[in-house]
């Protein structure tokens, strides 16, 4: 048993956290992605390929499930100390489920000490709230004081997203089929961010990619000084764009701590090919 663990559900779009801090693990709590009888377990097993193959081509109704209790309590069992990080609770019942989890934790481990985060996000957000615990463990903190610094950054926490294929928001009844296919035919794309609750917010429709990273980065800016913070961009199949993205924030102001990354499962579903997530 180890002293800390840091337990993220998969929708961080990490596998592991690189310089884990002394005496501290790293383990995910895999979400499920089904689409009729094929399940994708979003683990180190994806078929990440093949996902997005189904989330292109299939025609049936598909969905996702989160991690239940007992998979949460495995991972929370071996360490004195828990930091569990979940998706939105508005976005997914993983947060709950973390929640059930964690009394049952502590009604077996009464001496033990628990926290969950609910991030009210996704993504690379939840990536940067990983490695800002291993960040504050790896410093020393108690775990009191890593709970506090963890939530404060937690709240600073901004994301923006767009979508340029709504296959997946029509296959789940949230979209009108023919609007789908007017806005994909379209080159409309969905600029989204997060509520402050953890909602999803649509904010502007552009047409065409130029317009919609321009408009992604200016939104960016309004929000934050950009220039000293760390910031990733998660992307499925669009490398491209998450480039254009990057040299906009870094030519425009002056970015340095930027990185892009591919969108493991669950964030794949939703985000569709195209699709570009921004945390910082």
């Amino acid at each position: 048993m180890t002293k800390w663990t840091i337990v993220c559900d998969s929708s961080c779009d990490i596998l592991s956290i690189d310089n884990i801090a002394p005496d501290c693990t790293f383990k995910i709590a895999p979400l499920k992605v089904n689409f009729g009888d094929t399940i994708f377990v979003d683990d180190e097993t994806l078929d990440r390929e093949s996902l997005i193959r189904h989330v292109t081509n299939s025609k049936g109704a598909s969905g996702s499930a989160c991690p239940a209790p007992f998979d949460w309590l495995q991972y929370f069992e071996q360490a004195e100390n828990v930091i569990a990080i979940t998706i939105s609770n508005n976005l997914s019942g993983s947060y709950n489920s973390a929640m059930v989890a964690k009394e049952m934790f502590l009604e077996k481990y009464p001496d033990r000490k628990i926290h969950v985060v609910n991030s009210r996000s996704v993504c690379g957000s939840m990536v940067l709230l990983a490695k800002k615990v291993n960040e504050l463990i790896a410093k020393g903190l108690s775990f009191d004081e890593v709970v506090n610094e963890i939530e404060t950054y937690n709240n600073d926490m901004q994301l923006v997203f767009c979508l340029q294929n709504y296959n997946t928001l029509i296959k789940n009844g949230r979209m009108n089929p023919l609007v789908g296919a007017v806005a994909s035919a379209l080159g409309i794309r969905a600029i989204a961010i997060k509520s402050p609750l953890g909602e999803i917010k649509v904010v502007s429709k552009q047409r065409g990619d130029n317009s919609t990273y321009k408009y992604m980065v200016n939104l960016m800016a309004e929000k934050k000084n950009l220039s000293n913070i760390p910031i990733y961009i998660n992307h499925c199949e669009n490398e491209a764009g998450a480039n254009i993205i990057k040299n906009m924030l870094m030519e425009n102001y002056g970015c340095k701590d930027i990185t892009i990354l591919k969108t493991r499962g669950l964030c794949s579903y939703y985000a569709n090919l195209g699709g570009i997530i921004v945390s910082y």
